[in-house]
């Protein structure tokens, strides 16, 4: 009888343990990482919404190739294929950037972000129809094999405010303007704080390149995306070491418990 029920015992610490361990992991897991989360490196392909598509330089153009029909805070068009497919990095410098000069009374609005080799393929063509010849439209728009924005590395800003704003201010978040001819387009060209490289004259200018400056990565230390904290430790990792150590807690209580409950032989 006493053997059963030490056996008895036995079996529930270890269940106990099982499932307690198993939840805990799964609610340790955070959100932005369990099945069916958006990954950064995913390229996000949508049907557009009524009335976002346009014919561009005689294509065809929609939301799933990067069109938008009009401007908007980044924080409002996210979850676009403009926005979901840029570079993650890039993303949360823009979306402080936009945060800090909304402190400022200054609202910066993405007009274009990521964009499909054929959009940008459309722009081209649409460029040599307005200026005449491939060689001035080279001047404003860059080549799908050369773009920074089929890349997903580079964003268009508006308006005028939110530009002057962004030479001012853009370097403290990394953004540099690269050409000199669009004062609308920035890439994360530097580190946060640090000095933007000389702007090229226009985007002719990236025929013996890969297109575009250097792109740059935030350091642990630099402007800290949305959940991570200024210690420099993602708030998901601290969540994740709390819940695994209450449930050690409960483990240890109920086993003690258990046992407790065991006759003394």
């Amino acid at each position: 009888m006493q053997k059963s029920r030490r056996h008895l015992i036995a079996t529930l610490v270890v269940t106990c343990t099982a499932l307690t361990v198993a939840g805990c992991a799964a609610a340790s897991i955070p959100a932005d990482e369990r099945v069916g989360a958006h990954a950064d490196d995913t390229t996000v392909s949508v049907g557009p919404p009524s009335g976002e598509s346009a014919e561009v330089g005689g294509h065809t153009v929609s939301t799933a190739d990067g069109y938008a029909a009009d401007g908007a805070p980044i924080s409002e068009i996210a979850d676009t294929p403009a926005i979901a497919n840029l570079d993650a990095d890039l993303r949360h410098a823009v979306a402080r950037a936009t945060e800090a000069a909304a402190a400022d009374g200054v609202e910066v609005r993405i007009n274009s972000g990521w964009r499909s080799r054929a959009y940008q393929q459309a722009l081209l063509d649409q460029g040599v129809e307005e200026h005449g010849s491939l060689e001035e439209a080279r001047r404003w728009v860059n080549t799908p094999e050369r773009s920074t924005h089929v890349q997903g590395r580079a964003v268009d800003v508006g308006a005028i405010d939110a530009a002057v704003w962004m030479q001012e201010h853009g370097r403290q978040f990394g953004l540099c303007q690269t050409y000199e001819n669009e004062s609308w387009h920035y890439e994360l060209a530097t580190t946060a704080g640090g000095e933007c490289p000389p702007m090229r004259r226009d985007s002719s200018a990236d025929r013996g390149s890969a297109g575009g400056m250097k792109a740059f990565h935030l350091a642990p230390d630099a402007v800290q995306p949305p959940g991570r904290e200024a210690g420099g430790m993602e708030s998901s990792t601290k969540h994740t070491i709390a819940t695994l150590l209450l449930c050690a807690a409960i483990v240890a209580v109920t086993a003690t418990a258990l046992i407790a409950m065991s006759p003394v032989p």
